[in-house]
């Protein structure tokens, strides 16, 4: 009590009460409490621990329990030597504090751990109990204190339940069948007179085995004492409890399915080649999918193109979903068919999490249980994958064209009746037949993606990227012509500083403007045509978040919340940390490309004199930094036509190229560690975070040796052009070799791991199967007597193969889809295009080429190489919008500072106004931009014409709703004041009062129906 006050409770117990008032919630306070009082008497308490539970441990029956006593009621036992005790004699021995009103205590038979033989006839020791005979040594109490009133009542009436059935035998005939264990009943038991103790121990058609330690074996063995107990089923041919649930006494499955099936959810259970791994899948009845759908107001499309929350008494106005693939055949035809795969997905999600007594299983990854369970996959609709196969990733096929009007191609509808949709329709109302060549389908359909049915099976998430990749992809064509129109002018001059450069960054910078404008007319179009424009996600806190508990001042519930100079203390460890490791791999880059330069000009001083000493490479700091090698190689046609001399400039580059994907998987893991190290309560906190660490490391890894040259080759033209000779090397070193090889790493690595894992599963599948084969012959060929036990077990293993060749056990071997480095890398080359376009123009090609790329091959690594997505509705990009508004920032600064430094026509301004001059000029160049940037934003609406139309719409019609109902409600309200005013009148038989009353505002022919139940219409018109 001592230990407990000094750290758990608010000023201890008030005075005259038993409350607790713990500074954190009561299980939480145990077990601090427990292991605070194990630090403190390590030793001494694991030995009273061990001595304790050897003494008082043991297995009760419902059949066990004498009496459930509340601590409230008067103690039956002595009733003359302890008259007017409440509870039991072991409760007001306790040391710990409780309170009466929540605590009751169990009362059971003395559990034996080594059986005697002796049956225990548990009507007379429940009479001992209530009449006061017999010695307190013949029980056993255990007390229970519920930390509220609702989980008292709860706990305290299922041990109630317990006990009523195990006393009048109800389940009898379903333990007989082997459902339920081991809860022996009275009823049960018949004459006890003339039954063995074998017959009775064994009672049970399936019984839980002990687990006894050494020394209780020792014992058993040594006084030869029966050992039945130990095993737990020993009658022949007893039925063990059906494997559809039950999962091993120890195993924390059975909980689990316990848990679902409690919370309405329908499951089905699938073993694997190794069976201490175990599959539940589950699956959402169709009461169940409408009722938490009108409580999560999911929004659904309504007949009149809206959408709406769902409510179960309006299901009609809602538009079922026309794709038989989306929508099984069980929930077709009923209001389930409402709900879409995503939908469902949500609904079960919700479930499994909520709290059970929310009517849900309490899994959530935060929960203990939660925390047992190994992953969470949403399985695959393998035909409605199929189908997305073929009209996202083979799109350019002859059959995904057949019969479709491919110049509609570019409408948001699914237009591929593949996909459960309807056929194209020419002009004239006929198929039109006509497909174009091979080469116009891979082209025209490069372009297009069926964004509807991404959006709809996987989720808004996973849509938005593909989304904004097409979104790019048409805005690059309009910079990949002006790119190239640069490109030919620098080649045309033989001069990479040609004088139009700078007129080309601004059009850089007008041009990331306009992608970032029109992207958020595009998001909101989209967000409104898929229902989650104003959609605001709740968030719950990570499961590695941990903090000190707090009481919640409005809501009154305990919270987690970590204290923020704690974190701010943990920014001192973590930021050092991440500058430390993108300065090393900085320092690191640049050695590279340091080396290649003395490389380069050791390669041109060979050239003139061969007696050289060669290059070697070599680890110095003092390499990077050296203008010589980079301003004095003469840039010449016979140079620039030398292969030998481009192998010089891009071999280390490329090496390096190769290396940047296996670095930024390093990168990934020292910032996942570092933020979660710094404790964020949500996932969007926890992202946020981890998205500025990757984006900083990641843009100053690969982009800081732009930046290095661009500083370093200032002085004359030739140190002007040998710098964006080398800048653009390294642009195109990132934009193909690096980009080319992150694609296999993320792509193929990953398939390929799978693919090996999938060959040993089926390996291990025949080895097991070779097995059974061959003691099936051996069985054919034997003449023993328990030929059927041996079959019977031959069957078992063979369904417990066919289940382990379930294909949901080969896509849970797959990885899980994480869309991070998929926008991270789509981020960063939106990042080249509007930050270094300046100095290589045919960046946005490979841009473009890179964008297109990326949209099939993600595709096909979503529908082929990963599980499939939780869908989660979402009403953008999220962090990575803001991330691309900052590149946007960044694009101005850096395309001003490029032309300043690796510009002649600036360098020469430079003599006439001096470098403070060209300060001047380029801040306010830069800011001229970024006021730009911000009138565009200002003037140009977020919202396209044809959403803020509908969005008008929807708003009138809400406001005639109100105010019909607001005058209906205001008429009858009138209507009944009439009557009172004109029985008035009539009874005081007064015209000029009639008229006075209703002369001024109700004497209009609308109202004629609130007399007319007095007769009196015509007179009130005539007075």
């Amino acid at each position: 009590r001592a230990v407990t006050r000094d750290w758990a409770c608010l000023d201890g117990p008030r005075e005259g009460s038993d409350m607790h008032k713990f500074k954190v919630p009561d299980h939480i306070a145990a077990q601090r409490y427990r292991q605070r009082l194990s630090k403190e008497h390590a030793f001494s308490k694991r030995v009273i621990d061990l001595a304790t539970k050897k003494a008082n441990s043991g297995v009760a029956k419902a059949a066990d329990i004498v009496a459930v006593h509340p601590a409230t009621h008067l103690d039956p036992r002595h009733p003359g030597v302890r008259k007017g005790e409440l509870g039991t004699a072991s409760l007001r021995k306790s040391k710990s504090e409780y309170h009466s009103p929540h605590t009751f205590s169990l009362v059971t038979t003395v559990h034996q751990s080594f059986p005697t033989g002796t049956f225990k006839d548990n009507d007379g020791s429940e009479n001992k109990w209530y009449s006061g005979d017999g010695s307190d040594i013949q029980f056993k109490t255990l007390d229970f204190e519920a930390a509220t009133e609702g989980e008292y009542w709860l706990i305290f009436r299922g041990f109630l339940l317990l006990h009523r059935d195990a006393t009048v035998g109800r389940f009898a005939s379903a333990r007989r069948a082997g459902i339920g264990g081991g809860s022996r009943n009275r009823s049960e038991d018949g004459d006890k007179d003339n039954c063995d103790y074998e017959n009775m121990l064994h009672r049970d058609e399936f019984t839980e085995p002990s687990t006894p330690g050494c020394i209780e074996k020792l014992v058993v063995k040594l006084r030869k004492m029966d050992t039945t107990y130990m095993k737990g089923d020993t009658i022949a041919g007893a039925t063990p409890p059906p494997s559809d649930y039950f999962l091993g006494f120890k195993s924390p499955g059975t909980q689990i399915w316990s848990r679902l099936r409690l919370a309405g959810l329908e499951t089905q259970r699938l073993y694997s080649v190794n069976t201490n791994k175990v599959m539940i899948k589950v699956r959402c009845p169709e009461d169940r999918l409408t009722d938490v759908a009108e409580v999560l107001r999911l929004h659904l499309k309504t007949k009149d193109g809206g959408f709406a929350p769902f409510r179960e008494d309006a299901a009609t106005h809602f538009v079922p979903k026309e794709d038989v693939l989306d929508v099984p055949s069980i929930y077709q035809g009923k209001m389930a068919s409402l709900l879409g795969s995503k939908d469902r997905q949500t609904i079960i999600d919700f479930i499994i999490g909520s709290r059970i007594r929310d009517s849900g299983a309490e899994l959530a990854q935060t929960s203990d249980l939660g925390k047992m369970i190994q992953s969470r996959v949403p399985l695959h609709m393998p035909h409605k994958l199929e189908a997305l196969y073929k009209v996202w990733v083979t799109y350019w096929k002859r059959e995904n064209w057949t019969g479709k009007d491919w110049t509609g191609i570019a409408d948001d509808e699914t237009v591929h009746s593949e996909y459960g949709g309807e056929s194209r329709r020419s002009e004239h109302g006929a198929e039109d037949n006509f497909v174009p060549g091979c080469l116009t389908r891979f082209m025209f359909g490069a372009m297009h993606q069926p964004l509807d049915a991404i959006e709809e099976y996987l989720g808004e998430q996973v849509a938005f990227y593909f989304a904004w990749l097409e979104h790019c992809s048409w805005h690059l064509l309009v910079m990949t012509v002006l790119g190239l129109v640069v490109t030919a002018c620098q080649l045309s001059s033989s001069d990479f500083d040609h004088w139009i450069r700078p007129y080309f960054a601004v059009a850089v910078m007008i041009w990331t403007f306009m992608v970032l404008i029109n992207w958020r007319k595009r998001n909101n179009y989209l967000a409104h045509r898929w229902g989650s424009l104003d959609v605001k996600v709740q968030e719950t806190p990570r499961p590695e978040f941990y903090g000190d508990y707090v009481m919640d001042e409005i809501t009154q519930e305990w919270v987690v919340k970590y204290p923020a100079w704690k974190r701010w203390l943990k920014y001192v460890i973590s930021v050092p940390i991440s500058l430390l490791f993108t300065f090393s791999v900085m320092i690191l880059i640049l050695n590279v490309h340091a080396n290649r330069d003395l490389q380069m000009a050791k390669y041109v001083e060979q050239l003139s004199n061969p007696d050289v000493e060669p290059f070697r490479f070599e680890w110095k700091l003092s390499h990077i930094g050296q203008k010589a090698p980079i301003v004095e190689i003469p840039i010449t046609r016979e140079l620039l036509l030398d292969t030998n001399f481009w192998v010089a400039l891009g071999a280390l580059p490329v090496m390096l190229g190769i290396c940047i994907p296996i670095m930024n998987v390093l990168l990934m893991m020292v910032a996942s560690k570092l933020t979660s190290f710094e404790n964020y309560r949500t996932e969007s906190e926890y992202r946020t975070h981890l998205v500025i660490k990757v984006f900083s490391f990641r843009f100053a890894s690969q982009f800081g040796t732009v930046y290095y040259y661009a500083a370093i080759s200032q002085g004359s033209r030739q140190a002007i052009e040998n710098g964006i000779i080398r800048m653009g090397t390294s642009l195109i070193m990132y934009t193909t070799i690096a980009y080319y090889w992150n694609i296999i790493l993320q792509v193929y690595f990953f398939m390929l791991i799978r693919n090996i894992r999938h060959f040993f599963y089926k390996k291990k599948l025949q080895k097991e199967l070779r097995k059974i084969e061959i003691e099936e012959e051996l069985l054919d060929q034997s003449k023993a007597s328990d030929v059927a036990a041996h079959e019977m077990k031959l069957i078992n293993k063979r369904m417990l193969l066919d289940q382990a060749q379930d294909d949901a056990w080969f896509e849970v071997m797959r990885p899980g889809h994480d869309s991070f480095p998929e926008y991270i890398t789509s981020v960063l080359q939106f990042s080249m295009v509007a930050c270094f376009s300046v100095v290589l123009p045919i960046t946005p090609l490979f841009v473009l080429m890179n964008y297109l790329m990326s949209m099939r091959f993600d595709a096909y690594k979503i529908c082929r190489g990963r599980q499939r997505p939780l869908s989660q509705k979402t009403g953008g990009m999220g962090i990575w919008e803001d991330l691309l508004h900052i590149v946007a920032v960044i694009a101005v600064l850096t395309n001003c500072t490029l032309i300043a430094f690796t510009n002649s026509d600036f360098i020469n301004l430079t003599e006439g106004v001096g470098s403070m001059g060209i300060f001047v000029i380029v801040v306010g160049w830069e800011h001229l931009m970024l006021l730009i940037k911000y009138v565009m934003q200002s003037v140009i609406s977020p919202l396209p014409k044809s959403v803020r139309d509908e969005l008008k719409k929807e708003q009138h019609q809400q406001e005639t709703e109100r105010y019909s109902a607001m005058r209906l409600k205001n008429g009858v309200k009138k209507t009944a004041s009439q009557r009172s005013l004109f029985r008035r009148a009539k009874r005081e038989r007064s015209n000029d009062e009639c008229v006075s009353l209703f002369s001024k505002d109700y004497s209009t022919p609308e109202k004629d129906d609130a007399f007319e139940d007095e007769g009196q219409t015509g007179s009130l018109y005539s007075c």
